[in-house]
């Protein structure tokens, strides 16, 4: 939402989570959800299952690699992209899906109320 420091040149799109970070031949790239379908609920929270991805580079330019290594950072993102298509990555943005319902009961108080990003 801030705009202020986006060149005007600049391609702007949603995004409903990230994914992570990953290093490959040519440097580091982002791995965004772009497309998400709601597949359930679990105590009110939503559960989506993401259905499409963007991988970002960092870098501007590849000008400072090999023909070789071009080839070598292009054979990895295809078997990126190709992990990506297999079904199967759920996420939700107000409920902990890294732990069970029975974890989540034996937990404290003090961790229940924790951010998810700090459990």
């Amino acid at each position: 939402s801030v705009k202020k420091d986006v060149p005007p040149s600049a391609v702007t799109r949603p995004i409903y989570g990230i994914l992570g970070t990953i290093r490959l031949v040519a440097g580091t790239y982002l791995i965004v959800i772009t497309k998400k379908k709601k597949v359930g609920e679990i105590f009110s929270h939503a559960i989506w299952k993401a259905t499409d991805f963007d991988i970002l580079s960092y870098k501007k330019t590849m000008l400072h690699l090999t023909d070789i290594q071009l080839q070598d950072n292009k054979v990895f993102l295809s078997m990126l992209s190709h992990v990506l298509s297999v079904d199967g990555f759920y996420f939700s943005t107000t409920y902990d899906l890294t732990h069970t319902l029975q974890r989540l009961a034996n937990t404290s108080p003090e961790f229940q109320e924790m951010s998810l990003l700090e459990r």
